[in-house]
């Protein structure tokens, strides 16, 4: 190496270093000293393995393996252990002296300290693993919200052991609409109520799914031999409902709800297993 050649390697801010074929440090620069805080001859005389962590050597001795049969690398990462048993994270540029002899070729490289910018993607990888947990999270509490928020939203709430309302609150949608007809129908044969009042006051819209899925759940209930009282009907609703066509047999309406609980206290429904008798 010409004396200047020597002062840009020995003044280079990068890492510069050649390597044996046989696995060892020949030339190092300086900067090596300052990145490692081991000596040159210390690196000199240690296999350059040794020195790289341990998950990292299975692909290190493949890429020093490519170098040496010719194939430069472009781009290399490994981690380099520091005198006090941490690590530091390289960047390697490389290729192989090929008009040399197979037992004297030298690895011709040159590296960047990369471990600032390692450290930082291993930072933000795992805050955006803490973010999708916590997004996960929140999916999960929201899915429970809502399944409380409904549970409350559509209660059976028992007038007597034969009369029960079921007030309709808040926005409808076919999952809603389904989770209605179930729960009415699961509690008038839990209960063995005869009559459900249905109270559609506090639903904020009624279009035709909604309209369909009450009136077949009064439809369901008629089937389990439950009467069905209907009550909250708005003029624009009591409209759609009649241009719809749908069947509303068997279906009696109310103004109000407390109309609806007096009109059902008041008559005498037969009981549940005497209707299915007859």
């Amino acid at each position: 190496m010409s004396s200047t050649h020597e002062k840009l390697f020995d003044l280079s801010m990068g890492l510069l270093v050649t390597i044996t074929a046989e696995g060892y440090f020949k030339e190092l620069n300086p900067a090596w000293i300052d990145l490692l805080d081991w000596s040159l001859d210390e690196l000199r005389r240690t296999p350059f393995i040794d020195f790289v962590h341990p998950d990292d050597r299975e692909a290190t001795l493949a890429e020093a393996s490519k170098l040496l049969e010719g194939q430069p690398t472009i781009h290399f990462e490994n981690r380099y252990r520091h005198r006090d048993g941490s690590y530091r994270w390289l960047s390697w540029t490389a290729s192989a002296d090929m008009d040399a002899a197979p037992s004297e070729r030298l690895i011709y490289c040159a590296a960047h300290d990369i471990t600032l910018l390692q450290e930082s993607k291993l930072q933000l990888e795992r805050a955006l693993e803490e973010t999708q947990a916590l997004e996960a999270e929140l999916r999960i509490q929201h899915e429970r919200l809502r399944s409380t928020l409904d549970s409350i939203s559509t209660p059976l709430i028992p007038i007597t052991d034969r009369v029960t309302v079921m007030p309709l609150i808040g926005q409808m949608d076919p999952d809603r609409a389904n989770r209605v007809m179930s729960g009415a129908l699961e509690g008038v044969q839990a209960r063995q109520t005869s009559v459900v009042i249905l109270d559609v006051t506090g639903l904020v819209e009624i279009d035709t799914q909604v309209a369909c899925a009450v009136v077949n759940t009064a439809r369901a209930l008629r089937l389990l031999g439950a009467q069905t009282m209907l009550t909250g009907l708005r003029p624009a609703v009591a409209q759609t409902l009649v241009n719809l066509g749908l069947d509303l047999q068997g279906i009696v309406t109310h103004g109000t709800l407390q109309a609806a609980i007096a009109s059902a206290l008041s008559e005498a429904v037969p009981s549940r297993s005497s209707r299915l008798s007859r």
